[in-house]
Formats: structure tokens, C-alpha cells, sequence
């Protein structure tokens, strides 16, 4: 999913690592197990065989993740906020 990628980019790049970034790293950090929690929920819950229940593929809380993408681009890191921007383009879309 395009979250995970674009929550483990701005992780793994190398300005996240300052000091003034250390709330961008914690929100994406959370944003990053959200979604691995939730994608494991998913995959918990059994289907009923009486009735299938309406998949909803791809469907996402984009307000949940917000945070994360929002700080990026408040830091003054083109690269990080390139990401983030394109991570918002994608979620608007």
C-alpha cells in the first residue's frame, strides 16, 4: 500500500535522523504500526457464509494518517516533503 511506502521513505531518510525531527519520526513510527495492525485485523476476520461481507479493497481512514504528512511538509527537507506530497496527492485522488 502506498502509506507503508511512503511512512518507511520519510523513515528511512537520513535528515529523519536530526533531533528537530523527532516528532515526525514518533508520528510516522505510530502511523506505520496502525497500518500493519490494521492489516492484520483484516485478515483475522472470517468471512460469514451466509451472507459475504461488502469489501471495501484498499479503504483507508485517511484522517488517521494525517499527522505524519503534515509534519513532513512542515520540515524544510525537500525530500521528505516531496514524499509526503505525493502521499497526499494519492490519498485526495
Amino acid at each position: 500500500m502506498f502509506l507503508t511506502r511512503a511512512l518507511e521513505k520519510i523513515i528511512a531518510d537520513k535528515e529523519i535522523k536530526k533531533a528537530y525531527h523527532s516528532q515526525l519520526k514518533k508520528a510516522c513510527e505510530g502511523a506505520l504500526d496502525e497500518l500493519k495492525n490494521e492489516s492484520k485485523a483484516k485478515v483475522e476476520v472470517p468471512e460469514s457464509s451466509a451472507l459475504p461481507v461488502p469489501k471495501q479493497a484498499g479503504f483507508v481512514e485517511a484522517d488517521k494518517y494525517f499527522l505524519p504528512f503534515e509534519l513532513a511538509c512542515q520540515s524544510k527537507c525537500p525530500r521528505i516533503v516531496n514524499i509526503a506530497l505525493d502521499c497526499l496527492q494519492k490519498l485526495i485522488a
